[in-house]
């Protein structure tokens, strides 16, 4: 089962994780419009571009069909969506041929996002230990996920936090680097001690 409302703390202050609903699709969007502005500004547009996600609308009926399906979830910051995350145990398409089966003892992340103004505050690390904890109660051992592999601070944000790089996607002319991260039993007792009550505190 899923789970929602989980309080997640940090230097950002308290942020409640809740599975995300249709009206909660603008504030979604917003979340990827300031990412895409602070990327082109960084010139990193090739993450994602340089259009606004507001502005496309494919990427309106795309964060939709996630919530329809149950598996975008959101972090609220005094009311308003602050971070953002798809988790889900079905593989992007475009990665589909890197498994010939897709293990059963994993989750994949998709659509991971922090507001740009909460930057360096530990919001999107907070989000990756609730997703860890999700997936040990999910009785999964397995996350994994995707970055553009030309941006190497991105790919060096996500080794700190301990996932290793297992490839690299080719997605028409665009690189991404897949990441694992294996949840021992020892670091899935370590999240559920850290979170008594389905309540993260990292």
């Amino acid at each position: 089962m899923f789970t929602t409302g989980d309080r997640i703390t940090g230097p950002f202050g308290e942020a409640t994780v809740s599975r995300a609903e249709q009206a909660d699709v603008p504030g979604v969007l917003a979340v990827f419009d300031s990412a895409v502005s602070w990327l082109t500004r960084k010139g990193l547009s090739g993450q994602w571009g340089a259009t606004p996600f507001s502005a496309i609308p494919n990427m309106h009926k795309q964060f939709a069909d996630w919530i329809a399906a149950g598996t975008l979830f959101i972090a609220r910051i005094d009311g308003t969506v602050a971070g953002t995350l798809v988790i889900t145990d079905e593989v992007p398409s475009y990665a589909e041929h890197m498994w010939g089966r897709f293990p059963d003892t994993a989750l994949y992340i998709e659509a991971f996002a922090t507001a740009r103004s909460l930057e360096g505050l530990g919001l999107g690390r907070a989000l990756l230990g609730w997703a860890e904890e999700h997936a040990t109660r999910n009785g999964k051992s397995e996350l994994w996920l995707d970055c553009w592999a030309d941006n190497p601070d991105l790919c060096d944000y996500y080794t700190r936090a301990g996932y290793n790089a297992r490839g690299l996607l080719v997605v028409n002319q665009w690189h991404a680097r897949l990441f694992e991260k294996q949840l021992s039993p020892a670091e899935a007792e370590r999240v559920l001690q850290n979170s008594p009550s389905s309540t993260s505190n990292r």
